[in-house]
């Protein structure tokens, strides 16, 4: 059985943090950095919108040099310079993607950024060195927190509209899940899963592919209302005051909650240590429709309010989502573990 073998907060994305530490989004630039290649240059200040704008532009206006994360707090403030011989009708048409992309929900973000770099956290944690070393050689440059990103992140580029389906399944109240061929949550996790199996005869771009979607879809999946009613789009139409701010049931669960309670991989790992060992055992399942079903226990109690969501509800529920980001990251180290141990 896997154990929590280090207790300590690891280094998150590359940030260069002491063990113990918190992870915590970059600070925003202070100015604009002016060594970049081609025309534009862009500061992004984080705001409560939590989605990659610079992937957006990436995409559109082919930026190579490194993204900055927008996370969950108050503002958004892009700045955009232009050199070289770049038209004003470019710029017009960048100021437009950005405004799109500024009014695109955050709640098509499972936990958010640091719900799933926690996840990814808890995960390489909970794995003996030979199995991180392995996954990592497939990873490449990219970390473990990056992964857990990934399918977010590209969420801006056509040509992988195709996930967009990938992070949800959806069954409605009092209703069973009935496995189907359309891709959903549940069916391409067990792909993956697979895939890594059959690691042996699959080329190394299959196995990054799939590193990658398993990073991030075993964590939408502990999101109990990625696993939702269709009815209102997994709580997406539910709209409310959450602590005297208009927003919708999704966004709460995806981010609000976490950062306003300051979930951190520190109290996650702490609820981990306390945990009994019967009840680490249960986690270990492998049924992945097991995973989902017990997330949807979970829906009563997400919506168990009344037009406005109080300190109450966010008290109560703050253990609530870190136990699922527990749940998520040890399962994401028993695949991991079952799948690359030698």
């Amino acid at each position: 059985m896997l154990k929590l073998i280090n207790h300590t907060c690891p280094p998150l994305g590359g940030g260069g943090q002491r063990p113990g530490e918190d992870f915590a989004f970059p600070p925003p630039p202070s100015r604009c950095d002016t060594s970049s290649e081609g025309g534009y240059f862009v500061c992004l200040r984080e705001s409560k919108y939590s989605i990659s704008l610079w992937r957006v532009l990436q995409s559109k206006m082919g930026f190579r040099k490194r993204r900055e994360r927008i996370s969950s707090y108050p503002n958004i403030f892009v700045t955009l310079i232009t050199h070289s011989c770049y038209t004003f009708s470019k710029l017009k048409k960048t100021l437009i993607i950005l405004f799109f992309a500024v009014l695109l929900p955050s709640s098509t973000f499972a936990w958010g950024a640091k719900g799933h770099k926690i996840i990814a956290a808890i995960a390489k944690q909970c794995l003996e060195k030979q199995v991180v070393d392995s996954v990592q050689k497939f990873l490449g440059t990219m970390s473990f927190e990056e992964a857990s990103v990934w399918m977010d992140e590209v969420r801006g580029e056509h040509q992988y509209d195709y996930l967009k389906p990938w992070h949800y399944v959806n069954v409605e109240k009092d209703k069973t899940y009935v496995k189907t061929k359309d891709p959903e949550v549940v069916n391409q996790i067990e792909i993956y899963i697979s895939v890594l199996k059959e690691k042996g005869t699959r080329d190394k771009e299959n196995i990054y592919f799939a590193l990658k979607v398993l990073f991030h879809l075993i964590g939408d999946l502990h999101q109990p209302l990625h696993c939702g009613y269709k009815a209102d789009k997994g709580g997406n139409e539910v709209e409310l005051q959450f602590l005297k701010r208009k927003t919708n049931l999704h966004k709460v669960w995806d981010t609000e909650i976490i950062e306003e309670t300051n979930i951190s991989l520190s109290d996650c790992l702490t609820l981990a240590n306390k945990m009994s060992a019967e009840e680490k055992k249960k986690i270990q399942n492998n049924n992945v429709e097991v995973w989902m079903n017990e997330a949807r226990t979970l829906l009563p109690e997400v919506y168990n309010f009344e037009e406005k969501i109080n300190q109450d509800y966010v008290d109560k529920n703050k253990t609530v989502i870190e136990k699922q980001l527990v749940r998520a990251g040890i399962r994401l180290a028993m695949v991991l573990h079952q799948t690359f141990k030698k």
